[in-house]
């Protein structure tokens, strides 16, 4: 959901909508005016922060998945920074994130000045770094607690699911040890048992 054009309003009525997951994937690029100016993203700090806070506050179990680009012509360090903090201080349940490279043709590609490669590969590792660091602390909440998962694949030994915080092939991915008598496309009550920054194992409630 692009948030040029997403409002609290279209959030509320999203989750009138029973087949709706609570899993929102707000694509912000960047948290610096400048940069969002220079991107041509047509929105604001406050306007992505005000969604932000209003998923957080009425809507407390959902997940919000985002991406980000660092190293796009003309970024500062105090961009980046803002970046950074803004991370720290709004931590995001998902986040891909990507280093500013050049395609011909496009207006980026003529801006100036452009952000050396070495510089553009430090920032996304800092970046992915920290956000590795967040994620992991928000997953090891869920130890021991007892959660929905889709069933995606049977295995010979394991059985691999997700939550409704997990989107398929791009998130976590839930591991259930063991043989067991399920379908793909089931949806089953787990224990979360271990969980990192990327991955869970469970074992199915009784």
């Amino acid at each position: 959901m692009h948030p040029r054009g997403l409002t609290t309003d279209l959030i509320d009525d999203l989750f009138t909508i029973d087949k709706v997951l609570p899993y929102f994937d707000i694509p912000l690029q960047h948290i610096s005016g400048r940069m969002l100016d220079l991107m041509n993203r047509q929105t604001t700090p406050k306007h992505m922060i005000g969604l932000i806070e209003h998923i957080r506050q009425n809507f407390p179990e959902s997940s919000i998945r985002t991406t980000f680009i660092v190293g796009f012509p003309g970024e500062k360090k105090r961009d980046f920074d803002k970046l950074i903090s803004f991370i720290e201080e709004y931590p995001l349940d998902r986040v891909g994130a990507f280093a500013y490279s050049e395609e011909d043709g496009t207006p980026a590609a003529n801006m100036s000045p452009q952000v050396r490669p070495s510089t553009r590969q430090a920032r996304l590792d800092q970046l992915m770094t920290l956000q590795q660091l967040v994620v992991g602390e928000q997953n090891q909440q869920l130890k021991g607690k007892v959660v929905k998962v889709i069933v995606d694949e049977i295995l010979a030994d394991r059985v691999l699911a997700r939550t409704t915080g997990d989107a398929y092939e791009v998130d976590n991915t839930t591991t259930i040890m063991g043989k067991h008598s399920l379908k793909p496309g089931e949806v089953i009550e787990v224990r979360i048992v271990t969980a990192d920054s990327y991955d869970f194992t469970a074992e199915i409630a009784q």
